[in-house]
C-alpha cells in the first residue's frame, strides 16, 4: 500500500531556477495532477505553462521541501490551515532569492484563492464576461433544484407553523366558551379553521359569525378584540345607526363596505360616507383623472362587448345603486 506524504513543494525550471510553490496533501497525486495539465497545456498558472510549452518537460523537476506528518489527521479546514500558514512562510523567504512563478503571493490550497481580493479592475472585467453568457443545462438544472429545494422548504415552515396554530386552545367571546383547540371549535361551531388562526392573529374580525382569541392571550387584547368593529355608525345623509350592522339592514348595503368605510380604507360604501361615531372623518386626496387618462380609458372600453351574465350582474348593481338612494332620499 503506498504511503500518503504531503507538505510543501516546488517545481523547478532547472536553467532560470524559477520556481513554483505549492501546498498538498498528496506529493504524488498533486505532481501526477501538475505534470498532466502541463502536457494538455491547461494548467492555471500561465506563466508556468508557458515555459513549459517553450523549453518541454525535460528541464523541468518535483521537488519537496518539507514534508509535514499527517498520520491521524483528516483533511480538515485546521489542517489546511497549517499547510497554508508553512506554505507562506516559504513564499516569504524565497521570493526574495529566486523569481517565481505563482500569479498570486498568498498561500492556498490546491489552486484555490483563500485569502486573495480582486481588484475593482479585475471584478469589473470578471462581471463583463459573464454578462450575457448563457447558462448550461446542468447549471440551469442545478438552480432549478435549488430554489424547489427553497420553495418546499418555506412550504415546510408554513405547514408546521398552521398546524402549531390548529392545536392552540381558543375562547369564543360571544359565548365565553373555551375548546382545547381550533380544530375543536371548528368541528363544533362549523366555522373554517384557518378563519379562526386569522381572527386570533387579528387578520380579521369574525369566523362563522364568531369572534376569537388565543385562551392565552392577554386580557387586555380581548376585551380589544371583543370592541372591534362595533359601535354607533354615523351616515353622511344625517342618521347615525346603532352598529355597522343596524346600517346595513337599513340601508340594504353590504356591512363589509361599510366597515373598509368606517375603517378608512374606502371613501364610500354604496355611495354614502361613514365613519364611526368616535373618531373623524376620512380624509382622501381628491384625485381627478387627467383629461389624456380619460381619453385613453374612454378609448379602451370603446367598442367593448360583454357577455349576457356580465350584462345581467352590471344591470342588477346599477338597480340597487338606484334602490339606495331612492331609499336615503326617503329617510
Amino acid at each position: 500500500m503506498r504511503k500518503i506524504i504531503g507538505g510543501i513543494y516546488a517545481i523547478i525550471h532547472e536553467p532560470t531556477e524559477r520556481l513554483y510553490i505549492g501546498s498538498t496533501v498528496d506529493f504524488h497525486n498533486r505532481k501526477l495532477g501538475h505534470f498532466r495539465e502541463l502536457r494538455k497545456g491547461v494548467h492555471p498558472c500561465k506563466y508556468l505553462q508557458r515555459v513549459w510549452n517553450k523549453y518541454g518537460e525535460d528541464q523541468f523537476v518535483f521537488v519537496i521541501l518539507e514534508e509535514i506528518q499527517l498520520a491521524g489527521i483528516q483533511r480538515t479546514r485546521n489542517h489546511l490551515d497549517v499547510l497554508c500558514q508553512r506554505e507562506q512562510e516559504y513564499f516569504d523567504r524565497l521570493s526574495t532569492e529566486f523569481e517565481l512563478f505563482n500569479s498570486l503571493k498568498t498561500a492556498t490550497i490546491s489552486g484555490g484563492h483563500k485569502g486573495h481580493k480582486h481588484s475593482e479592475s479585475a471584478k469589473q472585467k470578471m462581471s463583463t464576461a459573464r454578462l450575457g453568457k448563457p447558462l448550461s443545462p446542468i447549471v440551469k438544472a442545478a438552480v432549478v433544484s435549488a430554489l424547489m429545494n427553497r420553495s418546499n422548504e418555506i412550504e415546510q415552515k408554513r405547514r408546521t407553523a398552521l398546524i402549531a396554530s390548529l392545536k392552540r386552545s381558543v375562547v369564543c367571546l360571544d359565548t365565553g366558551e373555551k375548546f382545547e383547540s381550533v380544530t375543536d371549535a371548528a368541528e363544533k361551531t362549523k366555522a373554517p379553521s384557518t378563519s379562526i388562526v386569522r381572527v386570533c392573529k387579528k387578520e380579521r374580525i369574525s369566523a362563522g359569525g364568531f369572534h376569537w382569541v388565543y385562551a392565552d392571550d392577554p386580557v387586555q387584547s380581548i376585551r380589544e378584540r371583543k370592541s372591534r368593529g362595533k359601535g354607533p355608525v354615523e351616515c353622511s345623509n344625517g342618521e347615525t345607526y346603532s352598529s355597522i350592522t343596524d346600517a346595513s339592514h337599513i340601508l340594504g348595503i353590504n356591512s363589509s363596505q361599510i366597515g373598509a368605510a368606517c375603517a378608512g380604507k374606502a371613501k364610500m360604501a354604496g355611495g354614502l360616507r361613514f365613519r364611526f361615531i368616535d373618531k373623524p372623518w376620512a380624509e382622501f386626496p381628491n384625485k381627478k383623472l387627467s383629461p389624456e387618462h380619460r381619453r385613453k380609458i374612454a378609448d379602451g372600453n370603446r367598442g367593448k362587448k360583454y357577455n349576457e351574465e356580465t350584462l345581467c350582474r352590471m344591470s342588477k348593481a346599477a338597480k340597487a345603486r338606484e334602490e339606495r338612494k331612492r331609499i336615503a332620499r326617503l329617510i
